[in-house]
């Protein structure tokens, strides 16, 4: 079923369309992750170029597509074919829109990788070839195609990009790795990268190291509240500095802003 959803920008009404499954909070006509759609909302801007790598369904491409239809270039990654059906039909039932989007993972370099999908789609996690986290024995999993952001921000000759969105369930060090020219030339203005502690150990690192990486290439970083937590003292966003952490279970986001 498809259903349409409004919110305010600005004072202006706007609104997306969405296919079940649709999130709770939507249907209570509230934002989902509201810290981080204020966040997507207060960044963008007509004509602004947005990168939103694990897009699962969709939300975050249509919300950035909504604040001014059709005027933000939006380029939606998503390796797990049930959650890229559902965002090529999210898609379609937005217009005008300026979204593309590619069933493919990102990672440090084109090639191949290994989908581990979960009942939850959005869950799904992209393992390395040949690297040290493999598939139990039984698993179901797939090999899906892979591409680094470098390469394609040079294919479709993408100067500069306004937002880069990486919710890729611990895979986001490979991610940054392949946008290694992206992220160290400035020409990615802001990031919202998630943090899973958990799912980030499973593949060698923690949110120290991505946090580090991202300082070191000239982002100061702040940290969005969490919807179960209020992290922040109510506000949407506050500094996140290192050697500042968290320790818990709960994933978060954190925004990379260009110094």
């Amino acid at each position: 079923m498809l259903r349409k959803f409004g919110f305010l920008h600005d004072g202006r009404p706007c609104s997306l369309s969405m296919h079940e499954p649709v999130h709770g909070t939507l249907e209570r006509g509230l934002l989902y992750e509201p810290a981080t759609s204020m966040t997507v909302m207060e960044i963008l801007r007509p004509g602004d170029t947005v990168f939103d790598v694990g897009a699962n369904v969709g939300y975050f491409s249509l919300l950035s597509n909504a604040i001014a239809p059709g005027a933000c270039r939006v380029f939606a990654f998503e390796p797990n074919p049930v959650a890229f059906g559902i965002l090529t039909a999210n898609v379609a039932a937005n217009t005008p829109h300026d979204i593309t989007c590619f069933n493919v993972g990102v990672a440090d370099r084109a090639g191949t990788s290994i989908l581990m999908p979960r009942d939850d789609h959005s869950k799904s996690r992209l393992l390395r070839s040949g690297g040290n986290l493999a598939p139990k024995e039984g698993a179901v999993h797939s090999s899906v195609p892979v591409v680094s952001l470098d390469e394609v921000a040079d294919r479709h000759g993408i100067d500069r990009i306004k937002l880069l969105k990486i919710d890729v369930e611990g895979f986001e060090p490979f991610v940054m790795l392949g946008a290694k020219s992206l992220l160290t030339s400035g020409r990615v203005e802001c990031v919202i990268c998630e943090i899973n502690d958990a799912d980030l150990k499973l593949h060698g690192y923690d949110q120290g190291q991505v946090r580090q990486a991202f300082e070191g290439m000239g982002y100061e970083i702040e940290l969005i509240n969490p919807l179960s937590e209020d992290w922040c003292q109510g506000r949407t966003r506050r500094p996140f500095p290192l050697p500042e952490t968290i320790d818990s279970d709960i994933v978060f986001n954190i925004l990379c802003r260009r110094r």
